[in-house]
């Protein structure tokens, strides 16, 4: 026999419309098939803060592996 459904599409579409509207760029509801809480995960698309400003403290290490990786091959051509 079948259940009833823990939340109707029409309340999941509100949720989710509601986090868009409050200015989250990414919202997701999470359902626990076992009848447990219902979650909403709403979070910002910007990069978090750092002690030096914006941004991903791993951009700086990832650039400069491409700039190395490019010398390498510079080097290996000529």
């Amino acid at each position: 026999m079948t259940r009833p459904a823990q939340i109707r599409q029409a309340d999941a579409k509100r949720l989710l419309a509601a986090a868009r509207q409050s200015g989250y760029a990414t919202a997701t509801l999470v359902i626990d098939q076992n009848g447990g809480p219902m979650r909403l995960i709403a979070s910002d698309a910007s990069a978090p803060e750092t002690e030096t400003g914006t941004g991903n403290p791993w951009d700086e290490v990832f650039t400069d592996d491409q700039e190395i990786m490019a010398t390498r091959r510079r080097n290996r051509i000529s």
